[in-house]
Formats: C-alpha cells, sequence, structure tokens
C-alpha cells in the first residue's frame, strides 16, 4: 500500500469504514506505523486536557477546588 501526501477521497459517508477497509489489507509493519501513530494522537489529546487542567489550577482560589477536580476527572475517566 502506497500512501500519498493527500489521502483519497472516499465515496464513504463514514470514515471509520473508510479506515476499517484499509487497515484489513495493511501487513504487520504497516499497522505497527498506524498503532504509532493512533498512540501519539492519544498523548497528544492528553497532553492537550493536562494543558486545560493545569490553566485552570492558575485561577485565583483554584487550589481550594482541587479535591472538586480530582473528583471531577476520575468521574470522567475511571481507572480500569
Amino acid at each position: 500500500m502506497h500512501l500519498t501526501s493527500n489521502p483519497p477521497t472516499t465515496d464513504s459517508p463514514d470514515p471509520r469504514l473508510w479506515l476499517h477497509e484499509k487497515i484489513e489489507k495493511m501487513d504487520a509493519r504497516q499497522l505497527q506505523t498506524v498503532q504509532k501513530l493512533v498512540a501519539q494522537l492519544e498523548i497528544a489529546a492528553l497532553a492537550d486536557a493536562l494543558g486545560e487542567q493545569f490553566d485552570a489550577l492558575q485561577e485565583p482560589a483554584a487550589s481550594a477546588r482541587i479535591p472538586e477536580l480530582i473528583r471531577e476527572h476520575r468521574g470522567n475517566h475511571p481507572y480500569r
């Protein structure tokens, strides 16, 4: 499979279906590359979320809300 800088247009309105079709055709090396890319996307999203939470803690009187913010975060992101 040859990947180009411009992704091809798809007839499918659902990008998930298009991705599933592509993934089914990939070899092990390509799957490892996709796995690394998805991990990088997840890391970037987590960094953004942590940055937003850090910014919120810099607000005046935010330190008094730390226990509440921790409970809120744990409620949104339960441990596995």
